[in-house]
């Protein structure tokens, strides 16, 4: 499936970075195999195989 995108659009996601945490977390979160090449890579193994992934939470006190 070939998925066309506006010109608006690649421009905004040329300019997103996976370091950001935010954006990372949401590109991550049950997308087994995005982490998994990520491990391989990192790693240098072809050997590793994804289960489940469990994102960070956020807590955010409120003080009164």
């Amino acid at each position: 499936m070939k998925i066309k995108y506006t010109k608006e659009e690649i421009e905004i996601a040329k300019s997103l970075r996976p370091i950001n945490d935010a954006l990372f977390r949401t590109m991550a979160k049950d997308n087994i195999p995005l982490v998994e090449h990520i491990i391989r890579v990192t790693l240098n193994r072809d050997d590793i195989s994804i289960i489940r992934i469990n994102t960070q939470d956020d807590i955010h006190l409120f003080s009164s």
